[in-house]
């Protein structure tokens, strides 16, 4: 059983039987060691079958862990707590940055995220995590805000209700 349902670090779980026996290994896969893989079994392709397949499971495997557009996604809880996560998903490595607003585009709070890679950041151990509170510390009021996801020369909006 293999599991790509979260984030940059997927948790795979490989089953196999030795001696009768079920193993479970446990490993993290890593966009950036997935491409280091697969660059470095193209410069070895001796052109063999074994190779070619290698070369398209690494690839497949790629594509299955890589999301295809940056994005924002709902926050949760919803309706708005004290607290909420904002979970997104990145294209690509970037320094990230999301941007609080309040109904009049006022900024409420910036969480510096910093350098993420590319992957799904969903969890809440992953996800953006925003305390309720302002720039000053206060807690803001409960209602819809505004929030914008930014990255090197792109923007994501979405509502937090």
């Amino acid at each position: 059983m293999v599991d790509f349902t979260d984030t940059y670090a997927r948790d795979c779980f490989f089953s196999y039987r030795d001696a009768q026996k079920c193993l479970i290994c446990r490993w993290t896969v890593h966009i950036d060691m997935v491409e280091d893989w697969l660059k470095q079994a193209k410069m070895a392709d001796d052109g063999s079958e074994m190779f070619q397949k290698g070369i398209s499971v690494l690839e497949r495997l790629l594509n299955q862990i890589v999301p295809q557009k940056t994005a924002l996604m709902q926050n949760y809880p919803n309706p708005f707590n004290p607290d909420t996560w904002i979970p997104y998903q990145l294209k690509e490595g970037t320094d990230v940055s999301i941007v609080i607003y309040d109904a009049t585009g006022r900024i409420v709070r910036r969480l510096d995220i910093g350098h993420k890679y590319a992957g799904v950041y969903r969890t809440q151990d992953r996800a953006a995590h925003w305390d309720g509170r302002n720039e000053a510390g206060e807690p803001v009021a409960s209602g819809a805000y505004f929030v914008v996801l930014k990255q090197a020369s792109i923007s994501r909006c979405d509502v937090l209700c």
